[in-house]
């Protein structure tokens, strides 16, 4: 190969990888977007809003509200747990009494 042939090889190589690049970036791009309006709706949807420079600190907010949520439904099914127990127990004490 020519000087020129190999440097035109090396130019076509760098345009191809650019489109790859450039492709991939426009295709996280739109991830990023679909994300962030499922993360806009979902602000929404428990009454946070977006304001002006404080975004980070309402998105910790919302994690940490989500976090909070699943906490309270393990609770809640512990306590569903307990009082199915606890009613199991009372029928049993009841029946032992009967007898």
């Amino acid at each position: 190969l020519t000087i020129q042939e190999g440097a035109q090889e090396r130019l076509t190589g760098l345009e191809n990888s650019l489109r790859k690049e450039t492709a991939v970036t426009e295709e996280q791009r739109a991830q990023i977007k679909i994300l962030r309006q499922s993360l806009e709706h979902n602000l929404d949807r428990v009454g946070i809003k977006f304001s002006a420079g404080s975004k980070t600190q309402q998105i910790e907010g919302y994690l940490q509200l989500m976090r909070h949520e699943q906490q309270n439904q393990e609770l809640r099914s512990q306590v569903a747990a307990l009082n199915d127990k606890l009613s199991m127990f009372e029928q049993n004490h009841q029946r032992a009494l009967s007898a």
